[in-house]
């Protein structure tokens, strides 16, 4: 009887320590996906910043691609205020970009939008955008 007991704890202590190190194992190799605008670019690195206003980092490589939409684009493309989805991977605790792609001014369906004015949120004051009161009364929202 005490010789099953002991193997039942070893079989939870080998179970515990196999679900301990699952995290590690599901994310190996995974890529992730960042979305927002570019707040700075430097030789080696792109800052986005988020929708929820946090600054992300990411390391650019030699193997780093990048598109605008569909077309191949170059580095120098890269411009502080565009919006860009940077696909990466974590190694090391650096987040390195596998592929930035960058907004394209006029994609499909959306024709004839203009930019909206930049303001700054009084509270926080963050970068926000927002339609033209004129531009939403001639749309009929509130």
């Amino acid at each position: 009887m005490k010789l099953h007991s002991v193997c039942r704890q070893g079989l939870l202590a080998a179970g515990i320590a196999l679900l301990s190190t699952w995290p590690a194992l599901a994310h190996e190799g995974h890529h992730h996906k960042a979305m927002g605008t570019i707040h700075a670019v430097q030789a080696a690195q792109v800052d986005l910043q988020t929708k929820d206003g946090k600054i992300e980092s990411f390391q650019l490589t030699a193997t780093t691609t990048y598109k605008r939409g569909d077309a191949a684009a170059k580095r120098e493309d890269l411009k502080a205020g565009e919006r860009a989805v940077v696909m990466y991977e974590t190694k090391d605790g650096k987040n390195l970009a596998i592929e930035v792609k960058l907004g394209t001014a006029g994609h499909e369906g959306h024709e004839g939008h203009a930019a909206l004015p930049a303001t700054r949120d009084s509270a926080t004051g963050a970068e926000a955008t927002r339609a033209p009161v004129e531009a939403v009364a001639a749309e009929g929202r509130p």
